[in-house]
């Protein structure tokens, strides 16, 4: 019987599983067991995972995933700002968009 090693890849496989399947609890666990197995994210890991709450409409866990980050990108400003409109939080989604400008990210 094989294993499955534990890897970034493995992680990722299934934290984007999840974002399919819009359970981000599980998401974040997956993220969570990064850290406990001392894997360093990747923007894959931080995407899947925000792709999750955002698609559960869980607004205030993408903007403490997104301020976990060295260095948003686009993609996961993007993911923060939609998980904001979807909960009507426009101040919050302006405030990211702000963030955005001031660091002149590209847009896709």
């Amino acid at each position: 019987q094989r294993r499955l090693r534990r890897s970034v890849v493995s992680f990722n496989a299934c934290g984007s599983a999840c974002e399919k399947g819009a359970v981000w609890r599980q998401a974040l666990d997956l993220h969570r067991g990064m850290q406990v197995n001392r894997m360093q994210a990747d923007d894959i890991s931080f995407i899947a995972t925000l792709g999750a709450a955002e698609k559960c409409c869980h607004w205030l866990q993408t903007l403490r995933l997104l301020a976990m980050l060295k260095a948003p990108d686009i993609g996961t400003c993007n993911c923060a700002i939609s998980a904001c409109k979807r909960s009507q939080r426009w101040q919050h989604a302006m405030e990211v968009y702000r963030s955005v400008i001031a660091r002149r990210l590209r847009c896709d």
